[in-house]
């Protein structure tokens, strides 16, 4: 959310805050992004515009969801270029720097939702293991200063995905 929220100050698109759904084989995957509105903590509240205020808080996440900044839905699964892998991080942030293989898929398969059956499962980290080598990855440690987007800025410029 933090990375997203400082993308959409720089002239990025927020289609989603947390999900989507990749489909499509591993040579030309697309993404069915799923819009939601983002949830903000306490970290990220100066990223939000003006005009967009928080909800109630969630009592057991602590974030709040910010309903004026849901993205509208998408009327077909778009591209895939790349993959910006966020983390979040104390002080300032850092440069974007290309990672593959596991250092790709690590940080995502803990977060994967995945069909309940093992085989499925498999199959479907499989699937993700091999999209992620077919497209560029950059890891991206996200700090509190909004300065530091230029390091995602510029990993997103060299897959020319600026809307």
């Amino acid at each position: 959310t933090t990375l997203s929220l400082m993308l959409r100050r720089a002239g990025y698109a927020l289609l989603s805050d947390d999900r989507g759904f990749l489909v499509g084989p591993p040579d030309a995957p697309r993404i069915d992004p799923w819009p939601e509105a983002p949830r903000v903590g306490d970290r990220s509240l100066y990223l939000l515009p003006p005009d967009a205020m928080p909800g109630p808080r969630d009592p057991v996440l602590g974030k709040a969801s910010v309903a004026a900044l849901t993205p509208p839905r998408v009327p077909a699964p778009l591209a895939v270029r790349g993959f910006l892998l966020p983390r979040l991080v104390d002080g300032p942030g850092g440069p974007a720097s290309p990672v593959r293989g596991t250092a790709a898929l690590a940080p995502i398969a803990t977060q994967v939702v995945v069909a309940t059956e093992p085989a499925t499962a498999s199959a479907t980290l499989l699937h993700l293991a091999a999209v992620l080598a077919s497209r560029p990855c950059f890891a991206v440690p996200v700090g509190d200063d909004p300065r530091t987007t230029a390091a995602a800025v510029a990993a997103l410029e060299t897959l020319a995905v600026r809307r």
